[in-house]
C-alpha cells in the first residue's frame, strides 16, 4: 500500500470524524413496546444513545487531523496510530448495537414505558452500517499514514536563524568606532550620525 501524504491523512481523518459525527444523530433502531395505557407505543434509538462510542471516535479523528498538521515522521507515526484507535473504536460500538438491536431497543422501551417487553422486532435503519464502514475506512487511513509518515516534514527554521547573523553585521556596520570617538580632538569629534565621517 502506497504511503499517505500529510494532506491526504487530515482530509481522511476530518471526512470520517465528521461521517462518524453526522451518522450517530439520525435513528438507528425503531421498535414497537407497550404500556399500561397504550399496547403500541413507538420506540426509537439514535446512534448517539445506541452507541455513544461512535461520536467519541469521531471526536478523536477530528482531533487527529488537528494534531497531524503539526508534527513531522514521529509524529505522524503518532497520528497514525490515533486514528487507527478512533477506527477502532467506531467498530467495537456499533458492531454489537447494529447486530443484535434488542438490548438497545428494550432499554429504550423500558425508559419510555417503564416496561423492557418489545411487541415487534427491531428494526435498524440503514444509515447506521455507515459507523463501522467508516471504522474499517479508519483503520485503512490510519496504515496509509504510517507508512506515508517518513516523508512527513516540520517547518524549518533555517531562514530564521541566518537571518540572526546577518542583522547583528547591520548593526555592527551601522555603529560608530569607539576608537575613533576617543581618540578625536576637542571640537573635531565624529559625526555619529554620519557613521563616523568627521564634521567640517
Amino acid at each position: 500500500m502506497r504511503g499517505a501524504s500529510r494532506r491526504t491523512t487530515v482530509l481522511g481523518a476530518v471526512a470520517l470524524g465528521t461521517g462518524l459525527l453526522a451518522v450517530s444523530a439520525p435513528v438507528w433502531i425503531s421498535a414497537t413496546g407497550s404500556s399500561a395505557l397504550s399496547s403500541a407505543v413507538e420506540v426509537t434509538v439514535t446512534g448517539g444513545t445506541a452507541a455513544p462510542g461512535v461520536q467519541a471516535a469521531g471526536l478523536v479523528l477530528l482531533a487527529a487531523a488537528a494534531a497531524s498538521l503539526l508534527v513531522g515522521r514521529l509524529g505522524g507515526l503518532v497520528v497514525a496510530g490515533v486514528v487507527a484507535l478512533g477506527g477502532a473504536v467506531a467498530l467495537v460500538a456499533s458492531l454489537p448495537v447494529l447486530t443484535s438491536p434488542a438490548g438497545a431497543a428494550r432499554s429504550a422501551a423500558s425508559a419510555a414505558t417503564g416496561v423492557d417487553v418489545l411487541v415487534t422486532e427491531p428494526q435498524v435503519a440503514a444509515v447506521a452500517w455507515a459507523a463501522p464502514v467508516f471504522g474499517v475506512l479508519a483503520l485503512v487511513v490510519a496504515v496509509a499514514a504510517a507508512l506515508g509518515a517518513g516523508g512527513w516534514r516540520t517547518g524549518s527554521r533555517r531562514h530564521e536563524r541566518a537571518s540572526a547573523p546577518r542583522a547583528a553585521s547591520a548593526v555592527a556596520d551601522a555603529a560608530p568606532d569607539l576608537a575613533d570617538l576617543w581618540d578625536a580632538p576637542e571640537g573635531d569629534e565624529p559625526d555619529v550620525a554620519d557613521n563616523g565621517s568627521e564634521r567640517r
